[in-house]
């Protein structure tokens, strides 16, 4: 959505230069101007798509869990709202939400699901009446187109049916619930779990059966599988490095299809697995991979990411990075809104100290 949306900002900031600069002159301070309001456009426009989830869930029964633009997070904590730091790679926002009950796969979410569409679409058309009705002229007039401009592609980039390297958008979700009950349950209990941990509850603690998938389940389907992902998650954080690699090998093998943030977490765990079984004889060219460099660059403050490099720095022996690792944790931990995640990585972590 930012790359589409940015490119937007950027043509549509060198054509009003380009038309402009002769009446004006500055043609740099022109292009400062014009970019700035660009780029209000486009946060105005992605405050509000995630504002529309917001809005569409709760009319659809949802419950608030938690807002984000950016690094930012607004989370309800013991009944308050708080301020806390989580990102996420190939995502500007996002506004996560607890479904109602499951009902056999009978829940609404739709409306959850293109609410940000519909609320960018609006947008759009209530810009487009007010530049026809006022035809504002100079950075005002700009604004305007800006604000039209923007919102097309953001809701083209969601609206359209598609999967990144690293994310699938609203679109491609919605269309994939409809046709995939166990797409469905994966959705549902996803959510269901999110909420959960934001609450400091421990994945041990939650409901077994929100962990499970039909046997028939299609794990090429990229809203199914992850649910196998979580329940990896599970196993590490009870210890049960082997019952976590029998699931790793199946989430890597062709009989799964992962996104690239999904895929990419999952090979961390296979690898810090290996590096506690096997220590300096493990395979660690999987840090060397050029998307996984880039991978660990974009996810560098995410607690699994951390704790799998810090083995890693610990095996090698380089003490140093290690430790810089080590406080990069401890400065993401105070901060993060998933207190139960962060106390068992940091568990995690301590199997290397000793």
């Amino acid at each position: 959505m930012m790359a589409l949306s940015g490119a937007m900002v950027g043509i549509a900031t060198a054509i009003f230069v380009l038309r402009n600069v002769e009446e004006d002159g500055s043609i740099l301070m022109m292009f400062i101007f014009a970019l700035a309001i660009a780029m209000i456009s486009l946060y105005i426009h992605l405050i509000l798509h995630e504002a529309g989830h917001l809005i569409f869930g709760l009319l659809s029964g949802y419950d608030f869990v938690s807002f984000r633009i950016g690094r930012l997070i607004l989370v309800r904590e013991a009944g308050r709202y708080k301020l806390k730091r989580y990102s996420l790679a190939g995502t500007g926002g996002q506004c996560l939400m607890s479904p109602p009950d499951y009902n056999n796969g009978n829940y609404p979410y739709v409306l959850y699901n293109l609410g940000g569409i519909i609320v960018s679409m609006i947008l759009v058309m209530l810009f487009g009446i007010l530049y026809l009705v006022f035809r504002p002229t100079g950075y005002f007039g700009f604004f305007f187109i800006s604000m039209m401009l923007v919102g097309v592609a953001i809701a083209m980039n969601n609206g359209i049916p598609m999967q990144t390297n690293m994310v699938t958008n609203d679109g491609h979700n919605a269309l994939n619930l409809s046709k995939d009950k166990d797409a469905l349950k994966t959705f549902w209990a996803t959510l269901k779990i999110n909420a959960k941990q934001m609450e400091c509850v421990h994945l041990a603690d939650i409901d077994p059966e929100w962990f499970t998938l039909s046997e028939n389940a299609n794990l090429k389907n990229t809203m199914v599988s992850p649910l196998l992902g979580v329940r990896e998650n599970l196993l590490m954080e009870q210890g049960d490095f082997d019952g976590a690699k029998v699931l790793i090998d199946k989430l890597l093998s062709d009989e799964c299809c992962l996104n690239g943030i999904t895929g990419s977490l999952v090979k961390l765990d296979g690898l810090y697995i290996d590096l506690l079984k096997r220590g300096a004889e493990a395979d660690m060219t999987v840090l060397d991979a050029r998307p996984m460099k880039s991978f660990v660059k974009a996810m560098k403050n995410y607690p699994s990411v951390l704790r799998t490099t810090y083995a890693a720095a610990k095996i090698r022996g380089d003490s140093a990075e290690a430790e810089r690792i080590k406080e990069r944790f401890r400065k993401v931990a105070e901060n993060y809104p998933y207190k139960a995640e962060i106390e068992t990585e940091r568990l995690l972590m301590a199997r290397f100290d000793a």
